[in-house]
């Protein structure tokens, strides 16, 4: 065991013990330098004898002054500057016993030798404290324990309490600060420089750098993400102090800093919803999920419960997908007050929809079964209108035949003038639930629409993330692609909202945020993994991005609003568009000639479905 490890593992009892038999030599050297100062003779045997009984009761002086300050409570290693207010306080207890002890014995000290102690004693015990800080610091570098180099960028309070909290940690050094704001630029902070990003970027080596830390816990997202976009461009790893509710969670602010994840580069609110809002539409009703098992169905199932629904019937055609939810679900009910059903089927089966509808009495149906990964759907054009399609017109039959109260339908941005067989089914399914609900008033038929969800099957976020472990390349189809993004819960929470609004076919917009690059998230991503950029700038970077042609059925930019305008709601993340729909007869002609066409497996025809939905 070397003699870093060896001082560090020593008990506490121990370490108090040393640092008290070292304050008690200061206090008796105190003792003698400052009676030498006022009689100005550095040796005389009365300095000694009048000294016998503070040195005679030296340990006891130490000892009892420690307690009352709590000296003893402060680690040599851990010492910041606020404990320098206790060690003034240690010193001037001493310095009264000093007095008192003169009192008591009748000394013929003169009575400005405790004033002179007071500053001799403060002053060595807090450079031998200094002094012993730095010598272990030096043992652990020495110790082959790499520290870590770390910019903190905000020099605000949340900043300064960062870097008090890494006097704790040997391994921590902090470089600099970086901060926008012009009354702090070139200021110093503990003796560290604040610099201007520009400033900082000109004259500093980032590749000296391990960490960039952001304390800046209260600002806007939007402006939190222009500052990721910084950090993460100049620096090999990012990582954030969360907001200040969050942070006021936590035990430390040092332990409250977390790495940076791809939602983080969304530049959007969090969105926060009470569910009090919605929960009398869910609660105390039987439910039925299509596609419980996926990744909208599930958090739909997991905040269904949550909310006090009576029975949650889990429709789903994929019996692995459907058991995962169904033990997610029972995890998560241990009082077993939740009644759950797990039903294996498809909402092609017209008779399997209706058995489930009508053996369960449902209240509430929740459409989220589909095929939804464009470039599969593309190439399986028929199940993909037999499922998006004709499934919805089953499960939208059955529901009026059972007499429901609630239907909700999950769509997509995709169905807005859909450049895809995935969007074209899913838009003809919406143009069905708005046809049908004008002759079933007493069910509330809703539309909802939204993009990518952020760590759903299929989405660009897990390809990513697989690209990234497996070396790369990271492969991107256009530079300028955008896609609207939203966290999974965030999507679900708001889906229930709208899903609770008295509706009549209306067609539902959430509020993503603003569309992201999806060349930009590919560079983070790499970045905040850890790597760097190849590229024809940095030829030995670690993972190239390799852009493609883009897929069949692939847009640009999505959008949300086919045609017309969109109206406010009772809440501020939900409109609704104001789009035209077809006349029943207009409905049933589709659907007739969609069945048609599948059922002689006309390809060809179902992709020219399209021109007949342009309205």
């Amino acid at each position: 065991m070397n003699i870093y490890n060896a001082l560090i593992s020593l008990s506490r009892v121990y370490k108090i013990i040393l640092l008290l038999s070292f304050d008690t030599i200061c206090l008796i050297l105190s003792n003698y330098l400052a009676i030498s100062l006022r009689l100005e003779n550095i040796w005389s045997e009365s300095i000694i004898y009048e000294s016998r009984f503070f040195i005679l009761f030296s340990p006891l002086i130490i000892i009892l002054s420690s307690r009352i300050s709590e000296i003893h409570r402060i680690l040599l290693r851990t010492t910041g500057i606020n404990d320098f207010y206790k060690l003034f306080t240690y010193s001037l207890l001493t310095s009264l016993f000093f007095v008192l002890i003169n009192f008591l014995f009748d000394t013929l000290i003169p009575r400005s030798v405790p004033i002179i102690y007071l500053f001799i004693f403060l002053l060595l015990i807090i450079s031998y404290r200094i002094i012993g800080i730095a010598f272990l610091r030096w043992l652990s570098s020495s110790n082959n324990n790499k520290v870590k180099k770390v910019v903190i960028f905000g020099a605000g309070d949340a900043g300064v309490q960062l870097l008090n909290s890494t006097s704790e940690d040997t391994q921590i050094e902090v470089k600099a600060f970086i901060d926008d704001n012009k009354n702090l630029i070139s200021t110093r902070i503990s003796n560290i420089n604040v610099y201007s990003r520009d400033r900082y970027i000109d004259n500093f080596n980032i590749n000296d750098i391990d960490e960039v830390w952001i304390a800046m816990p209260s600002i806007e997202e939007e402006q939190k993400r222009e500052i990721l976009e910084f950090a993460t461009k100049n620096f090999n790893k990012v990582r954030s102090l969360p907001s200040i509710t969050e942070l006021l969670l936590q035990s430390t602010i040092k332990n409250a800093l977390y790495d940076i994840n791809p939602e983080d580069f969304l530049g959007r609110q969090k969105i926060i919803i009470d569910s009090k809002l919605y929960s009398k539409a869910y609660s105390n009703k039987t439910i039925l999920v299509t596609g419980a098992g996926g990744s909208i169905g599930s958090e739909i199932c997991m905040q269904l419960a949550e909310l006090g629904s009576t029975k949650i019937i889990l429709f789903e055609m994929s019996e692995f997908a459907l058991y995962q939810i169904e033990q997610k679900l029972r995890a998560f009910d241990i009082n077993d007050k939740l009644s759950i059903v797990s039903c294996l089927g498809s909402v092609t089966d017209k008779k399997r929809v209706n058995d489930v509808i009508n053996e369960y009495n449902v209240n509430v149906i929740i459409h989220a079964a589909a095929y939804k990964h464009v470039p599969l759907v593309e190439h399986n054009i028929i199940e993909g209108f037999k499922n998006n399609t004709i499934g919805t017109n089953i499960i939208v039959d059955a529901a009026i035949k059972n007499e429901i109260e609630n239907f909700v339908f999950i769509s997509t941005d995709k169905a807005v003038r859909p450049a895809n067989i995935m969007g074209v089914s899913k838009r003809v399914a919406e143009l069905i639930i708005q046809s049908k609900s004008k002759s079933s008033l007493n069910i509330n038929f809703s539309v909802i629409r939204f993009g990518n969800v952020l760590g759903s099957s299929g989405s660009v976020i897990p390809l990513f993330k697989k690209q990234i472990e497996s070396g790369g390349p990271v492969t991107v189809t256009d530079p300028n692609m955008t896609r609207y993004f939203m966290a999974i819960p965030e999507a679900v929470k708001l889906v229930l909202l709208a899903g609770s609004f008295k509706s009549n076919g209306n067609v539902y917009l959430l509020d993503m945020g603003k569309p992201i690059k999806i060349k930009d998230l590919a560079i983070n991503m790499i970045k905040l993994s850890g790597f760097s950029i190849k590229d024809k700038n940095n030829p030995y970077g670690d993972i190239e991005i390799k852009v493609t042609s883009i897929r069949p059925g692939e847009k640009l930019f999505e959008e949300l609003l086919t045609k017309g305008n969109f109206r406010d709601t009772s809440h501020p993340k939900v409109k609704i568009a104001d789009e035209p729909y077809m006349s029943d007869i207009s409905i049933v002609n589709l659907i007739k000639k969609i069945n048609n066409l599948i059922d002689s497996k006309d390809k060809d025809g179902l992709k020219d479905i399209v021109s007949e939905i342009q309205l």
